[in-house]
């Protein structure tokens, strides 16, 4: 395995990293030697595939839409193939399927639409569950286009969603959304936001995780 890119620096130890391209990429400490380096990732062989195996095929899911038929398109965590039809006015989930009127001719802007009604629709609903769950109260919900923040909460608990965490799994959903709520009284991410975070969903580093890993779906549409 030659193809992979080292970077020095003062560190102690040597870290191995398979990018979102599913390029290698090794931090090694200035004394390491090349040998030390090819055998720590001979050692580690299966575990660099996996990742590269893992990344391949999260390029082929978050590909950049064209809005043509057959792409399949995200919704809750899953996947539906996009598909025209005459039938229906604009965009509609069915069964196992997107349907779109085949005659619109901004495709892009009646799904995106489609996403955002859908979006306030289900988030409204969350944000309800965890303000009983957590006695905080916001002041309002609003969809946004934003493509490199899933959430954001204002001063007075203003919370704005990017449309697009309507793609994720219900579970990461709900992270998103106690995250959110908790920020009315920890603005920050300090120690107790995070201890608050927990108390409620002891599990949300996994949902965190998620998201980072999953990140490519903020620049798919």
């Amino acid at each position: 395995m030659k193809d992979y890119t080292i970077l020095r620096s003062k560190r102690k130890t040597v870290a191995l990293i398979v990018n979102s391209e599913g390029a290698l990429i090794i931090k090694a400490p200035l004394k390491a030697s090349n040998i030390e380096i090819e055998e720590i990732i001979k050692r580690k062989k299966t575990w660099i595939e996996q990742k590269q195996v893992l990344a391949k095929n999260k390029t082929e899911l978050y590909k950049v839409h064209k809005f043509e038929a057959g792409e399949e398109f995200l919704f809750l965590g899953k996947q539906f193939p996009l598909l025209f039809s005459e039938k229906i006015k604009s965009v509609k989930l069915e069964k196992d399927s997107l349907y779109i009127n085949k005659n619109i001719q901004d495709k892009n802007s009646s799904i995106i639409k489609w996403y955002k009604k859908a979006a306030k629709i289900i988030l409204s609903e969350q944000v309800c569950k965890y303000e009983k769950i957590t006695g905080l109260k916001t002041s309002s919900i609003k969809i946004s286009s934003a493509k490199r923040r899933w959430g954001s909460c204002g001063r007075e608990g203003n919370i704005n969603f990017s449309f697009r965490l309507i793609m994720c799994p219900i579970e990461v959903i709900d992270y998103v959304v106690l995250h959110e709520i908790i920020h009315i009284v920890y603005p920050d991410h300090s120690k107790d936001f995070y201890n608050c975070l927990k108390m409620f969903m002891p599990d949300y580093k996994k949902y965190k995780i998620w998201l980072s890993d999953n990140q490519r779906i903020m620049d798919i549409i």
